[in-house]
């Protein structure tokens, strides 16, 4: 298992190769997690915007509430992530998060994440890019829910899952741990719970991956990326070399 640290610092070096100065910088985005309880809310909708959290251990979201009360999970947050990045540049936030399990996270003052972008110029847009395939994420699920049926909509759920955990050392193969109930699944991918667990089934019943309680087994990685039409690059695409032309460092 990895350190806390090389959660967070692995996956921003997924978008920008960091110099020793800059990963001491990044390092203290993580360096004082607490234990927060699977239930506790990291920050409320319309509450002022002023710290940015890094998801040590566990698992969260973020997720909206209708005006008729039925709720839609918008990000889904794995170790290493950095969460609120969105919500940055607005004086409130625009969504609710809420722990999905137990875990740590590390909260940064607005003001110190502020400074910290202002002494490294790598590190700046090592945070916007990670803003800006967060974003991806969204409007690949999106796509995704728009444009294909029950079976694809699943399948590209593990196969993204699957892919952000490798990123860190969080998932052992093609086999990690899943800790959505199937009505937080049905809320990501807007399915009834009843047809998330059919869905489950038939995808068993077609040998393409098994659950277990709360691990799921991806027995056939190929299909499932053709049923899904999934592919890496939204998370695999480094920073843009023209915005660091000068050292050669970028990915």
């Amino acid at each position: 298992m990895l350190s806390q640290e090389s959660h967070l610092a692995r996956n921003i070096d997924r978008h920008v190769t960091l110099s020793g100065g800059d990963a001491s910088l990044l390092a203290e985005l993580d360096a004082h997690p607490r234990r927060v309880p699977r239930g506790s809310e990291l920050w409320q909708t319309q509450r002022p915007s002023d710290h940015l959290y890094t998801l040590c251990r566990g698992w969260a979201c973020s997720y909206h509430r209708s005006a008729n009360g039925s709720q839609q999970i918008l990000d889904l947050f794995v170790p290493g992530d950095i969460m609120g990045l969105r919500d940055l540049t607005y004086h409130d936030h625009t969504s609710t998060a809420v722990m999905l399990t137990t875990g740590q996270v590390s909260a940064y003052p607005v003001e110190r994440v502020s400074e910290l972008m202002r002494c490294s110029r790598r590190l700046d847009w090592a945070l916007q890019a990670s803003a800006a395939r967060q974003e991806r994420l969204i409007t690949q699920r999106l796509i995704n829910v728009l444009s294909h049926d029950a079976v694809s909509r699943i399948a590209h759920l593990m196969l993204e899952v699957q892919h952000r955990l490798q990123r860190v050392d969080a998932a052992s193969g093609d086999q990690f741990y899943l800790p959505l109930l199937q009505r937080q699944i049905g809320m990501l991918l807007g399915m009834s719970s009843v047809h998330v667990s059919r869905t489950l089934i038939e995808l068993s019943r077609r040998g393409l991956l098994e659950r277990s309680r709360r691990r799921i087994h991806l027995l056939d990685v190929e299909a499932l990326a053709r049923i899904a039409d999934f592919t890496t690059f939204p998370y695999e695409a480094g920073l843009n070399p023209e915005l660091l032309p000068e050292d050669g460092m970028q990915r």
